[in-house]
């Protein structure tokens, strides 16, 4: 199963990503990885569609990112259509949070240096990305939803439809998580 994670900068990609890699064992990849060099800069076109080649090559993966080919290339499509304000609110306490460290999936690339940058992404994405992929998801069967509990949920019954069922223990963890907040 190749499983695609999308949606705007603070959405949630990478929480929801690791989740369903975790729940379903499935390993999982960043776009970033590849996509930006040490001190946000980024890779050349070519560096770049040589390393999505490399990261779609297997059968099994779950990627997150914005990333044509890997919605292409993708039996699920996950797109978190989250609010704008909640991943301005996300990608400022993020940037301000890891201050002058790097995330994991950035080496060598601190997250404070992008923090305009990624504002900006953030405001412009419903207008140009997002609403490529919203019409995407109109002629495709893409997931789409803000509720990481509601995608984690409807990515198990695809696979279950498949015949890919993941493991009891293993439901998506997500799920339990959210509900056991909302009664607290």
């Amino acid at each position: 199963m190749r499983i695609h994670v999308t949606g705007n900068a603070g959405a949630g990609k990478t929480t929801l990503a690791r989740r369903l890699s975790a729940d379903l064992d499935i390993p999982v990849r960043h776009v970033d990885t590849v996509l930006w060099k040490p001190g946000w800069s980024k890779v050349s076109r070519e560096e770049l569609a040589a390393a999505l080649d490399e990261m779609t090559a297997s059968e099994e993966w779950i990627i997150d990112g914005v990333a044509p080919v890997i919605r292409e290339r993708a039996d699920v499509v996950v797109y978190l259509s989250t609010p704008r304000w909640l991943c301005l609110c996300r990608v400022i306490k993020r940037c301000l949070s890891v201050g002058f460290r790097s995330r994991p999936e950035n080496p060598g690339s601190p997250e404070i240096k992008i923090l305009f940058r990624a504002i900006r992404i953030v405001w412009r994405f419903p207008g140009l990305v997002g609403k490529t992929i919203e019409e995407e998801a109109r002629e495709r069967d893409y997931i789409v939803t803000s509720d990481p509990v509601y995608a984690a949920r409807e990515v198990s019954r695809r696979l279950q439809q498949t015949g890919r069922t993941p493991q009891p223990s293993r439901q998506p963890s997500c799920h339990h998580q959210t509900e056991s907040k909302a009664r607290g």
